[in-house]
């Protein structure tokens, strides 16, 4: 009776094979991926299965791999995908037309300044030729009058052959201001609304240090220009003073350049701006020159091309004693913009370059008796672009 329960129990522990074919024979081995349990035939063919659905894989790993480990994209791939260097392209070339620009200008202004001695004894020489001329048909002439115009002649001679000489020449000097190629174009990706930067140069605050050394220089009307050209004040007696201009000592045609300056005296109005070097500094009102833009703190008003615009752009004139403010040259966007840290006010101002041509040159104006500007040196500074 054991016996028969032993066998009993034997043919209940028996599994068929599990393939899919019917197979009515026992199944000896058992797959440790399915599970199931084959017989010897049924188990080589589920391995050679498995086998080609390697393959495959393999095979579709192969051929991604030939993409991933191809050089990346070539140009003219990229131009065809996205037209991303197409806008790169045109970028570089308006940067060279620029570069272009500025150089052909600058040549220009090393003639004019080389012939503008030269241009002056022409005009004094017509003037005189015109007075000669005049006294001989007039019968108009003496002693005193001869001497005069042999002496004016002389001075005139003198004049010609000075500008003929190197001497003017090596007055003329070219000021090359350095460029940070490195953040001067920058490449972005957005990713679920996350700006991912491809340069880490990037930062909201944009940060300026003043190297280009700023230093008032020419003057027209009663500014005095001290410590070492740091400091300009207004000498007139006058309480409320004839208006005075003083012109900065460097040129501007290229890159940002930050001036800090703090107003150390102030009981009248002041003018904050530029103006094109190529422009006579002839007036004591140098904002109402054509080349002439900026802010004035009188009445709130501002010049563009030596004109006058009232409440423009939300400028409020707010501007007091001991008030440190920023004007920001920017060459490469064509505009000049006003901060003052006080107020965290800022303001811009676009230039057209035809009416104000490069170079650009700090202008200043002071009204008042003993009002005080001064440029701020070695300045570390913080100026939100917009």
């Amino acid at each position: 009776m054991a016996s028969s329960l032993s066998s009993s129990n034997s043919s209940l522990d028996k599994i068929k094979c599990q393939s899919n074919t019917n197979c009515k024979k026992t199944g000896i081995s058992v797959c440790n991926g399915c599970k199931n349990q084959y017989c010897a035939e049924h188990l080589v063919e589920h391995r050679h299965y498995l086998y080609e659905q390697l393959q495959d894989v393999l095979s579709e790993k192969e051929l991604f791999g030939q993409e991933v480990q191809s050089p990346s994209l070539d140009e003219s791939s990229a131009k065809r995908q996205n037209g991303l260097f197409k806008e790169i392209d045109e970028w570089e070339t308006e940067m060279i037309d620029a570069v272009k620009r500025t150089a052909k200008n600058g040549r220009k202004i090393i003639q004019k300044l080389a012939n503008a001695e030269k241009h002056k004894v022409r005009e004094n020489y017509d003037e005189l030729s015109k007075e000669i001329s005049e006294r001989l048909e007039q019968d108009d002439y003496y002693e005193y009058d001869i001497e005069r115009l042999k002496e004016e002649i002389e001075t005139l001679k003198q004049k010609w052959n000075d500008s003929m000489t190197k001497t003017k020449m090596t007055q003329i000097q070219i000021n090359f201001k350095d460029i940070d190629w490195s953040k001067i174009l920058e490449v972005t990706a957005e990713n679920k609304g996350k700006k991912n930067k491809i340069d880490d140069s990037e930062q909201k605050i944009t940060e300026y240090k003043t190297t280009s050394q700023e230093t008032f220089g020419e003057v027209c009307g009663t500014i005095e220009v001290r410590e070492n050209g740091s400091l300009a004040c207004n000498v007139n007696k006058d309480f409320f003073g004839c208006h005075s201009s003083v012109f900065g000592t460097n040129l501007y045609s290229t890159d940002i350049h930050a001036i800090p300056m703090r107003i150390e005296k102030m009981t009248n109005c002041m003018f904050f701006g530029i103006i094109s070097a190529t422009t006579a500094h002839t007036s004591n009102r140098s904002y109402k020159l054509h080349t002439s833009y900026g802010w004035d703190t009188y009445k709130k008003h501002a010049y563009l091309n030596g004109n006058r615009k009232d409440d423009y752009n939300n400028w409020d004139g707010n501007i007091i004693e001991a008030d440190i403010i920023v004007l920001l040259i920017d060459c490469n966007e064509k505009r000049i913009q006003l901060v003052n840290n006080r107020t965290k006010s800022q303001y811009e101002m676009p230039i057209d370059i035809k009416c104000c041509p490069f170079p650009w040159r700090l202008n200043v104006n002071i009204g008042g008796h003993d009002n005080r500007i001064r440029i701020l040196h070695k300045e570390k500074l913080e100026v939100h672009q917009t």
